[in-house]
């Protein structure tokens, strides 16, 4: 409000606070929704409980009710086998299920969020934790993402707290 007041950005929701700038309008034209051109089944009791793709649009990562984390080609609808991890059967996985997922924007890390309120980031291409986070949340978390430049990350969970 100052720097409106002040004359310094006429549009105050325009502006960025965790940048200090006056945001850049994304000027690429929306594209509309397509369906999918593929269908994976899974079993009922390792159902996916979270989705996200990818910012490279190559990928797309799965959470499932088992804990388990599944990355994805986007194209084929197949698992990245190219990923040695998932290849040899390693997947990413959690102690309960994951309820959120989000990418970096580099698509280079991924966090996922559990019922149990833990979070991890994982390095998508060799399955590696980079940073736990044990219970941030008493209950399942909710949602998170990562900010534009990718060194933060803020997660929101059913004991509502938003950290």
């Amino acid at each position: 409000m100052y720097m409106k007041s002040q004359g310094m950005i006429t549009d105050i929701s325009q502006y960025d606070i965790c940048r200090g700038a006056v945001r850049k309008m994304d000027t690429r034209e929306e594209m509309p929704v397509r369906d999918t051109e593929y269908t994976i089944k899974v079993e009922a009791d390792a159902h996916a409980e979270s989705a996200v793709f990818s910012p490279d649009g190559q990928s797309f990562v799965t959470g499932s009710a088992d804990g388990y984390i599944e990355v994805w080609n986007a194209a084929t609808g197949t698992l990245r086998e190219d990923l040695s991890y998932q290849s040899d059967n390693q997947l990413m996985s959690m102690e309960s299920a994951i309820l959120a997922l989000a990418f970096s924007p580099n698509s280079a890390l991924l966090a996922s969020g559990a019922q149990s309120g833990e979070i991890k980031v994982w390095k998508v291409l060799n399955g590696t934790v980079t940073k736990k986070f044990p219970c941030p949340h008493k209950n399942g978390v909710t949602c998170m993402t990562f900010s534009a430049d990718g060194t933060n990350l803020v997660s929101a969970g059913y004991d509502g707290i938003i950290k």
